[in-house]
């Protein structure tokens, strides 16, 4: 069993790590001054800003015996260039030590980039600058030449995403406040009175209107407290134990729907956390508290099937 598992994960244990996105530029090899990769992230942030498609460069010192061809896919499935939907994302992948150069190109560019196109660029565009190691004109002139195959896009760039209040709860009519407050004050009065079927309430409400959800399950809370608070007055807290083994069927109904409420918001955590909005939720969450530097270049989803070209010099 040690050795069946041993083949099994040793070849993603000693699979070269995928470097993380941090802007279109990623030189981990060391090879661009400051000012060639100022200029090419510039380059290539103007064109996303233009077009709404996707470019990035990264360099590597060495692929550690990995296929080029492997490792650039393994690259682009965890960076996810390009729009979801338009899969128009690239990545220009250069090796130094091991003198090989990956065009990867996503699903929506393969009729403009073609696998022969990518070839071209790579050994009659870069070729000639690599040889004599010229690392960021060969970089330059490989953008260039692959932003003027690709052109402009015939989809309009995507806009700016709306923030999360003006997705969720802004830009309704009075009506509809007015029956979303309707909703929040009957599942709060039935997760007051009858907090089983209020837990029940709570999770049907989760993905209809999330905001009743949370006041029910604060409702919940303060029943617990009310209810806890009422009995410890009375002397059942201190005298519970010597009455009886047995717990009382108040005692029992209580732990029933408690156990059933924090089930109920775990469940409901754990699938916004899943979902879409949950991740993006999150995901700005983090880049808020990290602050402003944090804010680095994502990418927006874009496939990839292994389309583009790999070369030598």
């Amino acid at each position: 069993m040690v050795a069946v598992l041993w083949l099994w994960v040793s070849p993603a244990a000693l699979a070269r790590d995928v470097p993380a996105l941090r802007g279109r530029v990623t030189d981990e090899a060391g090879v661009l001054t400051a000012s060639e990769a100022g200029r090419l992230e510039q380059r290539l942030g103007d064109y996303e800003q233009a077009t709404g498609r996707q470019f990035a460069v990264l360099v590597v010192a060495s692929l550690q015996g990995d296929p080029i061809e492997e490792f650039s896919i393994r690259v682009v499935e965890a960076w996810r260039l390009g729009r979801e939907g338009h899969d128009d994302g690239l990545l220009l992948l250069l090796a130094v030590e091991d003198h090989k150069v990956r065009i990867e190109v996503g699903y929506g560019l393969e009729g403009e980039v073609t696998d022969l196109i990518s070839a071209r660029i790579i050994h009659e565009v870069m070729r000639p600058y690599l040889r004599s190691g010229r690392y960021g004109q060969a970089l330059a002139a490989g953008v260039e030449a692959l932003i003027e195959v690709a052109g402009p896009t015939t989809a309009p760039p995507e806009a700016p995403p709306r923030s999360w209040w003006t997705r969720t709860l802004a830009g309704h009519t009075p009506l509809w406040y007015g029956l979303m407050a309707l909703v929040c004050l009957g599942v709060v009065t039935v997760c007051w009175w009858r907090p089983l079927i209020g837990v029940l309430a709570v999770l049907l409400m989760w993905n209809t209107w999330w905001p009743a959800s949370l006041l029910g399950a604060l409702g919940l809370y303060l029943r617990w407290r009310w209810e806890r608070r009422r009995r410890l007055r009375s002397g059942y807290g201190e005298v519970r134990g010597l009455v009886s083994r047995r717990r009382p069927r108040e005692d029992v109904e209580g732990s029933l729907w408690r156990g059933s409420g924090i089930l109920a918001v775990l469940s409901m955590v754990g699938s916004w956390l899943t979902s879409r909005s949950g991740r993006e939720g999150t995901e700005g969450i983090g880049l808020m508290i990290a602050g402003r530097a944090a804010r680095k270049f994502m990418g927006k989803g874009g496939g990839f099937g292994g389309g583009g070209a790999s070369g030598g010099w």
